[in-house]
């Protein structure tokens, strides 16, 4: 999760579908990484 998080605020247009995908591959919701996009903003 912290390194999605570092990327989207260092690298924003880097990010891809696999970033998300990483997440939900270990337990993330489509939920939690919304939230983690608007702690990020």
């Amino acid at each position: 999760m912290l390194a999605y998080a570092e990327k989207l605020t260092a690298h924003p247009g880097d990010m891809v579908e696999a970033d998300v995908e990483a997440l939900r591959s270990i337990g993330f919701s489509d939920r939690d990484v919304l939230d983690i996009c608007e702690v990020v903003a």
